[in-house]
């Protein structure tokens, strides 16, 4: 009897409103939302590029599917992303892209509302600045290679606000170099997080030139947050 309820309760450490969103949206989308991720054309043209890709090694320098550039030279910018998107294909089908799609949706949005949780955000306000959120880009729902935009978008965000909050140091900033590398090679809305970083360092670093209330501490800091933005700025011309 000891033991059924020592299970019972470690069962019910794990279960929370951020458990419950995660399964009602995963499964939500799962059913409902089945035919509109695939309802975008340029899906299937990004998977057939993948392939392309994965099959010959090498990318291609022509788009093969244009009608008035063909012939003409061109590179496939987001070749990262659609060599995943092969590679889940190859592995699964559609399902694969399917479900990956679902469930990195479903991550996301639920990381979401455990940062509204954490910021004392009552537990029915949150769920519905998230469903709002969720609301806002549901006409992109698409398994393109847009979705890790969606998603390091909204990190790169949290990271900033971490870090001017003092949740983090300074030094936990410079993971935005490594997921700008993934990023920029895998599509063009790295630009977005470039212009997010951009203007958070010059506001952050104004502020402390007029001694203002900046959560930079030294000059010395700022100087490494310009140095952050130039890397993570030249990450866009780390690639093939």
């Amino acid at each position: 009897m000891g033991t059924c309820r020592a299970n019972i309760g470690s069962l019910k450490q794990f279960w929370s409103i951020q458990t419950a969103f995660f399964l009602a949206l995963w499964f939500w989308l799962l059913i409902a939302a089945e035919k509109k991720l695939f309802c975008d054309p340029g899906i299937f043209w990004h998977l057939v590029v993948g392939e392309q890709i994965l099959s010959i090694d090498q990318f291609p320098h022509t788009d093969s599917f244009s009608f008035t550039t063909a012939g003409k030279s061109w590179i496939a910018r987001q070749w990262l992303g659609e060599c995943a998107m092969a590679l889940l294909h190859r592995m699964s089908g559609f399902d694969g892209l399917l479900l990956g799609t679902v469930t990195l949706r479903t991550c996301f949005y639920t990381w979401l509302a455990h940062r509204f949780l954490r910021a004392g955000v009552p537990g029915w306000l949150a769920i519905l600045l998230t469903v709002l959120a969720i609301k806002t880009s549901y006409y992109h729902l698409h398994p393109r290679p847009m979705l890790l935009t969606n998603v390091l978008l909204g990190w790169t965000f949290a990271r900033l606000c971490d870090f001017e909050s003092g949740r983090i140091s300074f030094r936990g900033l410079f993971w935005l170099v490594p997921a700008f590398l993934v990023w920029a090679n895998t599509h063009d809305g790295v630009v977005g997080g470039m212009g997010t970083i951009g203007l958070a360092a010059a506001g952050w670093g104004l502020y402390k030139l007029l001694g203002w209330g900046s959560p930079l501490v030294s000059y010395r800091q700022l100087a490494a947050l310009a140095a952050l933005s130039l890397c993570c700025g030249l990450t866009a011309v780390v690639n093939p």
